[in-house]
C-alpha cells in the first residue's frame, strides 16, 4: 500500500538496539514486532526512528512531517525507504478516517513501558507517567486511561474505549458518539508517547 501524503504513520514494534560479535564488531539495528525481530540497515533504521520522533513535532504524523523532519535533520527524501518499512509491517500508514482509524487500533497492542501517576499537580486535566521518581511526559484523559487499560487488554482499540464515561450512557447514539471520540483521541495522543518511549505499539497476541 502506498502511503498518501496526509495518511497517519506509527512505527511498530521497539528497539532493541544493535547485537556486538565476539570480536565487538557492531552489528545491525534490530527492531522487535511480536516474537521476532529484524535487523536493518542504517538507512531503514534511521528511517523508523524518524517516524518514532514524529510525536516530538507540533503538528500531525504525517508523511510530510515526515519529510519536514528529515529536511531539519538534514536527511534526504525518505519517501523509498517508508514503503519499505511499510511493506515489511514496521510502520502503519493510516487514512485519516473513522473507519481506518478503528481497524488499525484493532490490528496493534499497546505495550506500556512507564507507571501512571495520576493526576498532574499544576496541570489540570493532565495526568503523569514515568519511571520510579521521575515523570517523563503528562498525557490527556484519553491516553492515559489507554495506558492503564494496555496490561489487560489484547488490542489498541480494547485499551482506548474502556476508559471513559461513554460506556456507561443510556443513550446509544451518545455513547458510540463517545466512543468514537475517545478512540480518535486516543490513537492521535499516541505519537507523543511514542517519541518519549514511553509505549510501543506490537502485533496482538504477543508475548507480554
Amino acid at each position: 500500500m502506498l502511503a498518501a501524503a496526509h495518511d497517519l504513520l506509527f512505527p511498530l514494534g521497539q528497539s532493541l538496539g544493535r547485537a556486538f560479535a565476539s570480536d565487538g564488531e557492531r552489528g545491525a539495528p534490530r527492531v522487535r514486532v511480536g516474537d521476532s525481530y529484524a535487523e536493518l540497515p542504517e538507512r531503514l533504521f534511521d528511517c523508523w526512528r524518524l517516524v518514532r520522533d514524529l510525536g516530538a513535532l507540533d503538528a500531525p504524523p504525517t508523511v510530510e512531517s515526515l519529510q519536514t523532519l528529515a529536511d531539519a535533520r538534514g536527511l534526504d527524501d525518505r519517501s523509498a525507504d517508508l514503503q519499505t518499512l511499510i511493506s515489511a509491517g514496521l510502520v502503519s500508514a493510516v487514512p485519516v478516517d473513522y473507519d481506518a482509524v478503528h481497524a488499525f487500533a484493532g490490528s496493534v497492542r499497546l505495550q506500556s513501558a512507564v507507571n501512571g501517576y495520576g493526576p498532574a499537580a499544576d496541570l489540570p486535566g493532565r495526568f503523569e507517567v514515568g519511571v520510579l521518581g521521575q515523570t517523563i511526559i503528562d498525557v490527556g484523559a484519553a491516553m492515559y486511561g489507554a495506558l492503564m487499560w494496555s496490561d489487560v487488554s489484547e488490542t489498541l482499540l480494547g485499551a482506548v474505549e474502556p476508559g471513559g464515561l461513554a460506556e456507561t450512557a443510556d443513550d446509544m447514539a451518545v455513547r458510540e458518539m463517545g466512543l468514537a471520540t475517545q478512540l480518535l483521541e486516543g490513537v492521535l495522543g499516541l505519537p507523543e508517547l511514542l517519541a518519549w518511549s514511553a509505549a510501543y505499539l506490537d502485533a496482538t497476541g504477543a508475548a507480554r
